[in-house]
């Protein structure tokens, strides 16, 4: 998944943007040409695990991200492509070791290439923005960056890409907020002028692209389809440079939800959630925390802490996280611990090799399921502009 920090590639998103581009503001070659930038990259992951009924596995993803200044604001096209994760294999059986196993997937689970997000920023005075197309809801919510999505991050935090930092998902969202996958909607922010204090909006539709059952653009653009809803947030936030951050927000999922408690299936979610994020020695320290509603949402609360460290040769990680299960799950399910540490070796300013550690403790709030999982991550980038 894309962040404001890259993350993988796909092919076909250049001739669509460039497409687009001249049918709303009719700017010539030229002009396309300088004011458009792209990112790309590819990422590779091996998983293997102390269970020897659970397969080792080799994933990869590939995304492509245009951005071309238009107007008064910019557009960015993004797609993405990925191999499937496998039901016996790692990321299938331990949910949350890899963040960026199947990122793009098709109905029956096989990777696919597809276009995620395609979206439009209006620059406001004042540093307001608002931005409307296909988004995804976390580039503006739950995110670790100390800057404005628009502007550019300067400094894009240690817990929010799993391409170059955290790996498990406990360490790249908050996993109790039911955000929706690529969706429709409207994001509005605004910041006051020393971008110290601000404000973030967010309204899409509850079902993204991959929430449908055939995670197709069909279904994604029938937003008023029985048992859909809206995703709602707002999110306050401070930040005083690199040196801290501080993000607090309130949340709403009113798709129909099966509750755990009865057989009522049109009950919302909703809960708060927030992310803290400074320095610490040379580095910094990361922390989230959430609640969710236990009547619906199979997680109750989540607290994570992580921090990275740079060594010198390397950058190491370290994260731990506690997810509480809801007392409506009933026996056999039991909260979910996750550990994980790293170390990152910069190749160069386009290659990354990073060794993996995870421990995971009733995966998934199953009491049976317990695991080390160790692996390796490879990370290519490239830019342009």
């Amino acid at each position: 998944m894309y962040k404001p920090c890259l993350h993988a590639f796909v092919v076909g998103a250049a001739p669509l943007c460039l497409a687009t581009a001249p049918a709303l503001a009719q700017p010539d070659t030229d002009t396309v040409t300088d004011n458009l930038s792209m990112e790309a990259g590819l990422v590779g992951t091996f998983q293997d695990s102390d269970d020897s009924d659970v397969g080792s596995e080799t994933l990869s993803s590939l995304d492509l991200v245009f951005n071309l200044e238009l107007g008064p604001g910019n557009l960015v096209v993004y797609a993405e492509g990925s191999t499937s994760p496998q039901p016996g294999d790692v990321a299938g059986v331990f949910g949350e070791v890899n963040g960026d196993a199947g990122s793009a997937l098709d109905s029956n689970g096989d990777g696919r290439l597809q276009v995620s997000e395609f979206r439009y920023t209006l620059n406001l005075e004042r540093g307001g923005h608002v931005t409307a197309g296909l988004l995804d809801t976390t580039v503006y919510l739950d995110t670790t960056s100390h800057a404005n999505p628009t502007s550019g991050p300067d400094f894009s935090g240690i817990a929010n890409d799993e391409t170059s930092q955290f790996l498990g998902n406990s360490f790249v969202n908050n996993p109790i907020v039911e955000f929706p996958d690529y969706a429709l909607g409207i994001a509005y922010g605004t910041h006051d002028i020393d971008e110290r204090f601000g404000l973030q909006a967010t309204l899409t539709s509850s079902n993204g692209l991959a929430d449908n059952d055939d995670a197709s653009y069909s279904e994604l653009v029938d937003v008023g389809a029985d048992g859909k809803g809206v995703f709602a947030a707002v999110e306050g936030h401070y930040h005083a440079g690199p040196s801290f951050l501080a993000r607090l927000g309130l949340w709403t999922n009113t798709r129909d939800h099966q509750r755990l408690d009865t057989a009522s299936d049109d009950a919302d979610n909703r809960g708060v959630y927030g992310v803290f994020e400074g320095g610490l020695g040379p580095g910094h320290y990361n922390v989230r925390l959430g609640y969710s509603d236990p009547d619906v949402s199979p997680g109750e609360t989540f607290v994570a802490l992580a921090t990275e460290q740079p060594l010198g040769f390397a950058t190491l990680g370290l994260g731990l996280a506690h997810t509480g299960a809801s007392d409506e799950l009933g026996p056999g399910s039991d909260d979910t611990i996750h550990a994980e540490t790293f170390l990152r070796f910069d190749v160069n300013d386009y290659l990354q090799i990073s060794p993996d550690l995870q421990y995971v403790e009733n995966s998934g709030f199953d009491a049976d399921r317990d695991g080390f999982v160790y692996g390796l991550r490879v990370a290519g980038f490239f830019s342009a502009s």
